[in-house]
This record gives structure tokens, C-alpha cells and sequence, in this order.
């Protein structure tokens, strides 16, 4: 508050700052004396100096809390804040001003100092609002990496303060600041990559958190120049992509353009689960920015979770997704059981699902070697009132058992111990139950596999390939 005697708009007579920073309200009837701008520099510039001094510190404060809310720019590197204020120009915007146009070439970032804007896009020819922005957010960083067209157009709602910085400005602060080119990727990476899940894309919605989690970690952002090509028909298929800015287009072999993808629109999924060639080619109409996900970092996240492959699969592929898909899925397996049973024919996806999981808890383990060597001889009393690892609280705590009773000599060789005895007691289970001769739910598969199976039990080995042949043979059936 402000009474009798007392001065302010002291920031009018600084010509770098001839906006207003507060506002000022009348609480009751008052009398001012004011003084115009010229008069007033004409007359007292000798004592302006101190005044000056003032609304510069000011104006600096504002500045160095406005780079704090920017983490690219404030963190590691506190020592050059002043330094980049330096370089911070003050812009200001009247209600419904544009600060930017979609379509417009991006050379400046901004810091929004007061008031709100609107962000909104154009669709149909008509803006359709995205979001409003505050006080201390910012937009426009992608304008510092590279010179590309504006995603979107931002505009006043009431009256706007912000503070800019051009393009040309921050790549002649590098030299200075060598890791915040690299901050800003990391940052835009993650941005990208939140607004990732805003997609609703069907491939990720079944996933559970923390596989899309992983997924979005492994995420790569990729940056292609307007007419620059994303892939070529025939190409390997290795990636699957998510429009985050910009646009492209869909090519027939001709040149022609299919079809036009927007911010939101993804392309590729096929490459994930299948091994065909690209089936058009896709270029870059505008600048635009791709969130990318590897076919590799895709099946070494879901590895693990066969089900959330199926699931995406099965969403990809549609009618032509491969049996052993539709086995691995909770909903169509339940489905397809049904129609197995009208032909009493159940015990096959059993067996198969049995040897399906045998295969993958056990994969990259090659037969027992000598079964006469020490370490590697299991017999019946070794392993005497031992139960499965899940139904005594895990391999470790079976082990400890094991080096208590004095059956090994250390917990490294109880570990090896029981990795083989649980692969025998799993393939025990599959053997006794689905294969053997007389077997409970005896599968129907040629006698040279029943007896290739038969020979591996009797030489008490184990590999995980061990049921593979016979498989393949209820998987044709």
C-alpha cells in the first residue's frame, strides 16, 4: 500500500522497461500528482542514476526467478543465470494478440512473466483450444535446437507479460553452457514422452504401468526435416513411430500421397511383431518430431509378459495374428478352450502351454552334462522334502535349507543344485501327466517323439528343448 508523500512508477523512466510491472488500485477517493516521462527525464536525469539502479535490480530479480522455473536453463548452471537474463528480452501482449502462428517459423522461446495464454490448434479449419498457459510456464524450446514451424498457435487471453530469447541468443551461450543443449533434448525426450500417454494409443492401453513405463523409457526421439524421408517401401521394418510434431504423408510407389499423419497418429506397429518389409513409404510433409520405438527394446521389455505381447499383437495384426498368439492370451485362449472341448481335444493346448512355459523358464539351458560328475548327481534323497521354490518362499531360502543340512557346500552350489532340480521336477510334471505311455491326458503325437522324450527321461537329462518336437507337432494339429 501506498499513502500521503509516497512515489511510485518509477520503471516508466527506463527506457528498456516502459511497461508497467504491478498494477496499481485505488482503494478510496485519491489525489495523484503524476509527471510525464519526458518532463520528467528532461528535468531530473542528473538524480536519475539511483532510480535507475533501482528498476534495473528490479527487472534483473524478475529475470533470475524466471530462469529458476526453467530447469534446462537453471540447473548446473546457477553461475551463468545473470548471463542469460542478459539475453532475456521483455515482450508484452494485449488480449487475443498472437505471440505465435501455427505454421509460423519457431526462432524464439518464451518465459510467460504474467497473464494467460491459450494454446490452440487448427482442425477443419477452425482453432480448437489445447490448453491454457500461466504464470512461470514455458513454451517454444524447441525453437533453441532447431529452426522448425510453429505446432500450434499461442495467443493473449488478458494482458501478457514474457519474457523471449531467440534461437541465435542461447547457441552463442554453448560455449559457456555445454550441457544445456543436452538438458533440453533430455527435457523435450521427456515431455514427448508424457504426452505420449494423452495419445490413447490402442497398442499401449492394455499394457500395465509399469511396462508402459519402460516402454516410454526406452523411447527415442527422432527430428526430420520437412521432405526428408522416415523410411522407403520395402525397407526393413525395425521401428514403430508416434507423430509427436508435425506431419507426414503416406506414399503410394507412384509418388502419390494416401494419406496425410498428424500429431497423434502412429505408423509401424506391424514392424514390432512381424518381419515385412515396409508397406509405403512415409516422408515428412512439415519439420517434424517422431517418438520411436525399436523392435528390440520392444520384446526385451515384454520378454516376460507373453499375455501383453498377445495383447498387442492381436490389437496389430487383427485376423491374420498366428495361433501361438491367440494361445498366449487370457480372453481368446478361454475362447479357443471352448471350442477344443467340443472336440475333446483340450489336453493339446494344455500340453502346449505346459511345454510353451518350460521352454521360456528354462530357454538357453543345454542338457545335463555329465550326470556322473559331483556336482551335477541329483538324486531322490538330496532333494527329500524339498518343495517347489514358490511354495517355500523362493529358490534362496531353499538353498539355505540345503547348506544347513550339509548336502552342499555352499549356497553357489545349492543355487546350481536346484536350478536342475526344478527344471526335473517341471519336466517330470509335463512328462508324467501329458506324454508317457498310459499318460492322464496323453497327447497325440508320433511314437518316434513319445520316444526321443522317453530317452531323455532315461538318461536323467533335462534340456529345455527337450519337448520342442513333439510342440510343434500339437501346435500343427
Amino acid at each position: 500500500r501506498f499513502g500521503p508523500g509516497e512515489v511510485f512508477g518509477l520503471e516508466a523512466v527506463d527506457r528498456d522497461a516502459a511497461f508497467r510491472l504491478e498494477t496499481y488500485v485505488t482503494e478510496e477517493a485519491s489525489t495523484l500528482l503524476l509527471m510525464d516521462r519526458r518532463r520528467f527525464l528532461r528535468q531530473w536525469r542528473p538524480q536519475l542514476q539511483g532510480a535507475k539502479r533501482a528498476i534495473q535490480s528490479l527487472v534483473n530479480e524478475l529475470k533470475v526467478q524466471a530462469i529458476q522455473r526453467v530447469p534446462f536453463l537453471h540447473e548446473g548452471h546457477e553461475q551463468h543465470t545473470h548471463l542469460l537474463g542478459s539475453v532475456l528480452r521483455f515482450r508484452t501482449f494485449e488480449p487475443g494478440e498472437a505471440v505465435c502462428l501455427e505454421g509460423d517459423e519457431g526462432t524464439e522461446f518464451y518465459i510467460m512473466l504474467s497473464g494467460t495464454a491459450r494454446v490452440s490448434k487448427l482442425r477443419h479449419g477452425l482453432p480448437v483450444k489445447v490448453m491454457d498457459i500461466h504464470v512461470g510456464n514455458y513454451f517454444g524450446e524447441m525453437a533453441l535446437i532447431e529452426s522448425s514451424q510453429r505446432t500450434a498457435t499461442v495467443a493473449a487471453v488478458t494482458p501478457c507479460t514474457l519474457l523471449c530469447m531467440t534461437a541465435e541468443n542461447f547457441s552463442s551461450l554453448m560455449a559457456r553452457m555445454p550441457n544445456a543443449r543436452e538438458k533440453l533434448l533430455q527435457q523435450v525426450q521427456e515431455r514427448n514422452v508424457a504426452n505420449l500417454l494423452n495419445f490413447r494409443i490402442p497398442l499401449f492401453s492394455s499394457l500395465a504401468q509399469e511396462r508402459t513405463q519402460e516402454l516410454l523409457n526406452a523411447a527415442v526421439i527422432t527430428f526430420f526435416a520437412g521432405g526428408e524421408e522416415v523410411f522407403h517401401v520395402g525397407d526393413v521394418g525395425e521401428s514403430f513411430c508416434v507423430v509427436s510434431r508435425g506431419s507426414l504423408e503416406v506414399l503410394r510407389e507412384d509418388g502419390g500421397v494416401m494419406r496425410s499423419l498428424n500429431v497423434g497418429d502412429y505408423f509401424g506397429e506391424i514392424a514390432l511383431v512381424t518381419d515385412t518389409p515396409r508397406s509405403a513409404t512415409i516422408r515428412a510433409s512439415t519439420d517434424s518430431v517422431l517418438i520411436e520405438f525399436g523392435k528390440d527394446a520392444f520384446h526385451n521389455i515384454l520378454r516376460d509378459a507373453p499375455e501383453a505381447l498377445a495383447e498387442v499383437e492381436l490389437r496389430t495384426l487383427r485376423d491374420g495374428v498366428q495361433l501361438h498368439t491367440v494361445l498366449r492370451h487370457p480372453r481368446c485362449l478361454q475362447l479357443f478352450n471352448q471350442a477344443l472341448a467340443a472336440e475333446y481335444s483340450e489336453e493339446n493346448v494344455r500340453f502346449w502351454l505346459s511345454a510353451d512355459t518350460f521352454g521360456v523358464l528354462h530357454g538357453g539351458d543345454s542338457a545335463l552334462p555329465d550326470p556322473n560328475a559331483d556336482e551335477d548327481v541329483i538324486t531322490a534323497e538330496s532333494v527329500a522334502g524339498l518343495v517347489p521354490p514358490e511354495e517355500h518362499g523362493g529358490i534362496d531360502e531353499l538353498a539355505q535349507v540345503l547348506v544347513e543340512r550339509g548336502t552342499v557346500a555352499d549356497l553357489a552350489a545349492a543355487h546350481r543344485m536346484l536350478v536342475r532340480w526344478d527344471r526335473r521336477r517341471m519336466a517330470m510334471e509335463i512328462y508324467d501327466k501329458f506324454v508317457k505311455e498310459g499318460a492322464p491326458q496323453q497327447v497325440n503325437i508320433p511314437v518316434t517323439q513319445r520316444n526321443a522324450v522317453d530317452a531323455y527321461v532315461a538318461r536323467n537329462q533335462f534340456p529345455s528343448r527337450m519337448f520342442e518336437a513333439a510342440k510343434k507337432e500339437v501346435y500343427s494339429l
